[in-house]
């Protein structure tokens, strides 16, 4: 218990200035997800790449101790489930969570964590990585090395991931709804003119 109330203090602590340093906007040309692997919610291995082919993918990097931002981004993508039910886009969407506790985050808190934001299986997943492909993926999702790692590195951005794997677009950090909705039109306009 002493160390998830020491990673909420730490991640509230970082969590303001982390995400200032992300790039945010459209990623040109786009980045192709890392080749990693991740633990599902339920427990199953799952490589990342194919994960996400075959759909839109929103990507937030959260851990399941948090009681400061990863509450609000956890509320961020339950209202974006509720309004991509509401009016159904062309393609579909998928959200994920990745946890950035990797050693502290199992399947079962992701799962619990799940259940208290209001997913809805199976459009809304959550994963963690092994501590080495974590490093891979925020420098991934950042478009740069970073020398702050794990908690230190927390992003409260929303990655957009295109069907054929790829990261299109950065958000601000903390997005409202409505922006990531108008990003999710437009991938999904550019999607059917190509």
């Amino acid at each position: 218990m002493r160390r998830r109330a020491f990673l909420g203090a730490l991640g509230a602590t970082v969590i303001g200035s982390a995400g200032a340093h992300d790039t945010m906007g459209p990623v040109d040309p786009p980045v192709a997800a890392p080749d990693l692997m991740l633990v599902d919610h339920l427990g199953q291995p799952r490589r990342l790449p194919s994960w996400l082919r075959g759909h839109t993918t929103l990507v937030q990097l959260i851990f399941t101790g948090c009681s400061s931002v990863c509450p609000i981004q956890g509320a961020l993508f339950a209202e974006v489930q509720r309004r991509i039910e509401a009016q159904p886009s062309p393609g579909s969407v998928h959200l994920l969570s990745i946890s950035i506790d990797t050693q502290g985050d199992t399947p079962q808190a992701l799962a619990q964590w799940l259940g208290r934001m209001g997913a809805r299986q199976p459009d809304w997943s959550a994963a963690v990585p092994s501590s080495t492909a974590l490093e891979a993926l925020q420098a991934s999702l950042r478009g740069r090395a970073s020398s702050a790692n794990g908690l230190d590195a927390h992003s409260e951005s929303v990655f957009f991931f295109d069907e054929q794997a790829r990261l299109r677009w950065r958000s601000s950090a903390l997005p409202t709804v409505d922006e990531v909705m108008r990003v999710l039109r437009n991938m999904a306009f550019r999607s059917t003119r190509s």
